[in-house]
């Protein structure tokens, strides 16, 4: 029952993530290519995991809002 739950989780949180990239995407705050977004977020989930993966996501994004902001 633990690695349902891990992988939930896991997919739950990797989904919230690119979710949000999709957004700045989908409000032209900052053009980018979901699909090497992706692929990114596959290999640094990898490598530096999942939880890290996912906290790099929010910190680029509220970088780019800030920068947003500041012009």
């Amino acid at each position: 029952i633990f690695q349902v739950d891990y992988w939930t989780i896991f997919a739950s949180a990797m989904a919230g993530a690119y979710l949000n990239l999709w957004d700045l995407k989908r409000t032209g705050m900052k053009d980018l290519s979901l699909g090497t977004a992706a692929a990114g977020m596959a290999v640094a989930a990898i490598f530096v995991g999942p939880a890290a993966t996912v906290a790099g996501v929010w910190y680029i994004r509220e970088q780019i809002l800030a920068q947003k902001h500041k012009k």
